[in-house]
């Protein structure tokens, strides 16, 4: 299906649609491109499709890349894919001859060169001075970008997760803003003027074209706050600051200009993953109300794939078919509606598990020809589920729930957050999760602190200093998380005995074994930034008599989606807390080695042996500038008119310059590594270079703030204070 419209209306609409830049997918799947040499004459080589990057097409996991052929060719022998797509365009021949002198074989990208949020996979226009001007940038397409797909090239695009633009043009022949070819369909639909594509939403198209675009599908337009920089996500940074081996690339690969969009970057992203943090910690405290709601029986049990009647379905349920399967709560039956009750306050945490339970009993009831007697407990109760991937996904799907059991409620804002926690566990969060909570130097890191307040200090949170180990490459068999699995059954045990009530005893978790952290998907197993999962290969349950017992094992009748769900809440909230130190250690530690090198530059002038201590002593200041932006991203003022007051630059006293010592880098996530800031203590100083009556921080609500309804300033740095004195 396609619509067409007028070249100049196309290009009318592109324009003036957003602020942002323009930027043109330029990476193609067209048969006549891809090979790893020169096509050969007609007829005289086999050309080799049976290669990992076409085997396996899944728009989700975006493995498999779909072919356009797109004019007729004589070939010698083709090599077929396992399972892969060829598209070939209409009226073309292929002509095989069954001779061949030589092999050609279908080249494979590497993850980051089929991301949608990679700039370097783009041509990229930004309007200066009313003329469409073709740019560079490091900055991915983001909220108030145009991404522009252009099927005449066969395009594979990969969504990553969590991508946020502001426009979606599809297109044939696309060129440049000024030669934008034929619209086939543009998102969001209010842009468009041609009545006849209005009833095409991204979901559908995307179903009909998936052999060219794989994965979440992006958010489109509907992001217009400040906030939204925190989905920015540049998944081919030229300077990757949580890259151990980044002082390696300074004066080749990596400018000044790079380095400061880093750290950048990674400010916003601090900034971020402390808002979601605490944003999550309010919304998961929240008991004001018990949440009820009423459920169809009838559309339930067919949504289930039940086929058990709504009549036989109550009389079930009312003579409590299984005791303790709905884990505390009552059935309500009223005419041809269920509703899910109990006595006891309850979060809508509590309700959405206990919802995942009910639908887990009824399917199960439903396979049963009488009620079933109470067994005796057993200690080798496992869940019937191997292996559980536990993912942010998951996490979601709990926090959101329904409309009237949302976590944190239906502002902009709580969807937002929530939007960010979906895709947090990417590939290598996951790792650096695992390696963060590994390391015995963290073992007092437990629910207490990752659940606290995040004050944004540098290097500790609630006084208590953490070891980060600074990223490397992703592990391409992921990382064993054997020292995370009692802190991930504690957490869990307090959701589900919160939501167990009074029966909580049937739901307590006391084992999991085979814990790795790493990649959701094969495909992007060495991808840092592809969907993240930490895998478990068995989950056990502590004593209890809720279980059926099949081929001498002891299965759960504890639903594995209310256990996974549960299990992936905690991991992403550990995992924000492990994400932000590792943002903290990599901000200070790429900083301080970009200054050390500038320095080295100095040392080898003649003419800059002045500089050197000049330089030296900046680099501290540079990074103590980094902590009161971060401050300020967090607690207001980014707006244009804030930016435009806030000239005056805070300076900070910064302890970590003073002992040498403490500004080894974190390498190994043992023991014995070395520690960085064994004593953080950042305090605000009052610097009389800077006095003057410019506005720092402007007060109220502003760029991620992170208390929106708290605009005293002065309070936090006083509980920052006492934090650190603790």
């Amino acid at each position: 299906m396609s619509f067409t419209t007028t070249a100049t209306a196309i290009a009318a609409l592109v324009c003036t649609s957003s602020a942002g830049k323009i930027y043109v997918w330029k990476h193609n799947n067209l048969w006549a491109d891809n090979w790893d040499s020169p096509a050969a004459p007609d007829g005289e080589s086999a050309f080799n499709l049976d290669v990992a990057c076409v085997n396996g097409f899944n728009a989700e996991a975006g493995t498999g890349a779909a072919i356009q052929y797109a004019a007729s060719s004589t070939v010698g022998v083709v090599k077929m894919p396992a399972a892969g797509k060829i598209i070939m365009e209409e009226g073309t021949t292929m002509t095989v001859t069954g001779t061949s002198s030589d092999t050609k074989n279908w080249v494979c990208r590497n993850r980051s060169a089929v991301s949608s949020a990679c700039p370097d996979n783009y041509n990229i226009f930004e309007e200066v001075d009313g003329v469409w001007t073709a740019v560079n940038s490091t900055k991915p397409p983001c909220y108030d970008d145009t991404v522009v797909v252009d099927l005449s090239i066969a395009p594979s695009i990969h969504w990553t997760p969590g991508h946020v633009i502001g426009q979606l043009v599809v297109a044939r022949d696309y060129v440049s803003p000024s030669n934008p070819g034929t619209e086939v369909v543009v998102w969001p639909r209010d842009s468009v003027q041609n009545a006849g594509a209005s009833g095409l939403n991204y979901d559908s198209w995307a179903l009909e074209a998936q052999s060219t675009v794989a994965g979440i599908a992006p958010r489109i337009g509907d992001c217009t706050g400040s906030s939204c920089q925190m989905f920015c996500l540049n998944t081919c940074p030229s300077a990757d600051i949580g890259s151990a081996d980044l002082s390696t690339l300074f004066g080749t690969e990596v400018t000044q200009e790079e380095i400061d969009d880093a750290l950048d970057n990674a400010i916003q992203s601090r900034a971020a993953t402390g808002r979601s943090m605490n944003f999550l910690t309010d919304a998961l405290a929240d008991r004001a109300s018990s949440p009820r709601q009423e459920i169809n029986l009838a559309d339930f049990l067919e949504e289930l794939g039940v086929g058990v009647s709504a009549f036989d379905m109550q009389e079930r349920l009312r003579n409590a078919w299984v005791p303790g399967i709905f884990l505390g709560w009552s059935v309500d039956i009223v005419g041809t509606e269920i509703r899910l009750v109990r006595s006891e306050a309850s979060s809508m945490v509590d309700y959405n598990i206990a919802l995942q339970q009910a639908r887990f009993a009824t399917q199960y009831m439903a396979t049963l020809d009488g009620p079933q007697a109470v067994n005796d407990a057993s200690a080798g109760v496992v869940l019937d589920a191997s292996p559980l991937s536990l993912t942010s996904e998951a996490a979601y799907q709990l926090l959101t729930g329904t409309a009237q059991t949302s976590v944190g409620g239906l502002s902009d804002a709580a969807v937002e957050m929530r939007t960010y926690l979906r895709t947090f566990l990417t590939n290598g969060r996951a790792q650096t999760t695992a390696t963060f909570y590994n390391n015995p130097n963290n073992s007092n890191v437990n629910a207490d602190v990752y659940t606290a307040t995040d004050t944004f200090n540098m290097t500790s949170s609630s006084g208590v200093a953490h070891h980060s180990t600074i990223r490397r490459s992703v592990n391409t068999e992921g990382v064993s998380a054997a020292g995370m699995g009692d802190r991930l059954i504690a957490g869990a045990n307090a959701l589900l005995g919160s939501a167990g009530g009074t029966s909580n005893m049937a739901v307590r978790l006391a084992r999991l074994d085979g814990i790795n952290c790493g990649s959701l998907y094969y495909a992007d197993r060495d991808f840092t930034y592809g969907p993240g999962a930490c895998n478990i290969s068995d989950v056990y349950f502590a004593a209890n008599p809720l279980y059926r017992t099949v081929s001498g094992v002891d299965y759960s009748l504890v639903g594995p989606e209310p256990v996974k769900q549960a299990l992936s809440l905690v991991l992403t909230q550990m995992s924000l807390h492990a994400v932000a130190h590792e943002l903290n250690e990599s901000i200070v530690y790429a900083d301080g080695e970009w200054g050390k090198y500038q320095a080295s530059l100095a040392s080898d002038d003649d003419a800059g042996f002045p500089l050197l201590y000049i330089i030296a002593a900046a680099a501290g200041l540079v990074v103590l500038c980094l902590i009161v932006i971060i401050v300020v991203l967090l607690r207001g003022g980014g707006d244009d008119k804030a930016g435009a007051n806030n000239r005056s630059v805070i300076a900070f006293e910064n302890p970590m310059y003073d002992d040498p010592s403490q500004q080894t880098m974190v390498t190994d996530g043992g023991a014995d590594a070395g520690e960085l800031y064994d004593e953080p203590a950042f305090q605000e100083k009052e610097n009389p270079t800077y006095q003057s009556n410019d506005n720092v921080a402007d007060d109220g609500a502003g760029y991620l703030d992170v208390n929106p309804d708290d605009g005293d300033d002065d309070d936090d740095d006083d509980d920052d204070d006492d934090d650190e004195d603790e």
